[in-house]
């Protein structure tokens, strides 16, 4: 005699477990809508209650807006920025909040929250591809490579205020006073228009070389002091590659400075959105029939529960 089953056994007891399973949710919600007909008045009173309740939490005055945009800047600055932006953040709903950001006080309570998240680049062309409003370490091991070291999106939630350039204006300008996170951005803007006159250099003497090859190679070529001109049959080609490797560096460190002329700059506009008010008052109206139900057993057992707590 052994206890073993079979596969088709565990198919048919799977079955009568379903079963079991559908004939108790039929059960629990016929029940539940016999209770909200035999206590209608209660179910009324939490709606009703609810509902008042949302329209108030979802009125304008109450609601809160959030804007995204992403904040430029140079990478070596990235934790400076990063460490400033959450001291800002830190004093939402403080009375330094204004002084810090030369905002006027009622305009300044209006900041609810300001947060920050990597923007990432799958591909490695230098093209966001998403945000990290969540962590991505559940699909992918490794996001070092991946992060965009100069720039994050910022996100900004004001409270019944959409007015959200006035406040990247502000972290603008606080964040290009700070003296390191200037320092930083001087040094890499300089050393980007010392790049741009490296190229150029190296792209008219790269045009020379071939010009020599291909037009005045058969002429005597007049080298001072003495020297000596050696071209190996590499070097005798129209330099494709080097020049257009050069081309592209070069244009790549002109859009930087295009796009970043200042020591943070945001880019993307942002738009006020906030949680659909039609959503919110939906779930208020479930919350509400929950509500109710609960009020509705109150009602119809209230002589059981006396009866239950003058025992206790």
């Amino acid at each position: 005699m052994t206890n073993e089953k079979n596969f088709f056994d565990l198919v048919i007891a799977f079955c009568h477990w379903v079963k079991r399973c559908a004939k108790g949710l039929v059960d629990c919600i016929a029940r539940t809508i016999r209770l909200s007909l035999q206590q209608w008045w209660a179910v009324l009173i939490g709606i009703a209650l609810c509902v008042a309740v949302g329209l108030w939490h979802s009125s304008a005055n109450r609601r809160v807006f959030h804007g995204d945009a992403v904040m430029l800047f140079a990478p070596e600055a990235r934790q400076n920025i990063i460490s400033q932006i959450d001291y800002i953040g830190s004093l939402c709903h403080s009375p330094q909040m204004k002084d810090k950001l030369s905002l006027d006080a009622d305009y300044a309570n209006t900041i609810h929250k300001i947060k920050h998240y990597n923007i990432i680049d799958f591909k490695n062309d230098s093209v966001p591809d998403i945000i990290e409003y969540k962590k991505i370490g559940s699909f992918l091991a490794d996001t070092f490579n991946v992060v965009m070291n100069d720039r994050l999106d910022i996100r900004i939630y004001m409270k019944h205020e959409t007015d959200f350039q006035t406040v990247c204006q502000a972290l603008q300008h606080y964040l290009a006073t700070q003296p390191d996170i200037a320092r930083i951005d001087s040094i890499r803007k300089a050393n980007l228009r010392r790049y741009i006159e490296f190229c150029d250099e190296e792209i008219a003497r790269i045009d020379s070389l071939s010009n020599y090859e291909y037009f005045i190679r058969n002429q005597q070529l007049d080298l001072q002091f003495k020297q000596t001109l050696v071209m190996s049959e590499r070097d005798q080609e129209l330099y494709y590659t080097d020049r257009e490797t050069l081309l592209r560096q070069r244009e790549k460190a002109e859009n930087i400075l295009y796009c970043n002329p200042n020591v943070v700059d945001f880019v993307a506009p942002m738009s006020a959105l906030t949680f659909p008010r039609t959503w919110e008052m939906t779930i208020w109206i479930v919350v509400g029939y929950l509500f109710g139900l609960c009020l509705a057993l109150l009602a119809k057992y209230r002589k059981e529960i006396g009866t239950y707590l003058k025992q206790r």
